[in-house]
């Protein structure tokens, strides 16, 4: 995983998933890591992240992770 970017609040890094490029984020802050969802709904063979948002698959499974973790935000705001 190699940095390619860094901010006042996040540091951006490239690695690859199953051959595809994929950026994370980490928050300076919290130490939190966040994975950027266009290029994960690449890897999965989601042309892009509405699309994966939009399958039943990917809503049951943000539902059960926001059921079983409520106090973890599944997605970030910068």
């Amino acid at each position: 995983m190699q940095i390619i970017a860094e901010y006042e609040n996040r540091i951006t890094y490239l690695d690859n998933v199953e051959g595809w490029p994929v950026r994370f984020y980490k928050d300076k802050k919290s130490n939190q890591l966040y994975v950027n969802s266009y290029d994960i709904a690449r890897v999965l063979g989601y042309e892009n992240a509405h699309e994966l948002l939009s399958s039943d698959d990917a809503l049951d499974q943000i539902l059960q992770h926001q059921k079983e973790h409520p106090e973890e935000p599944f997605f970030m705001k910068w």
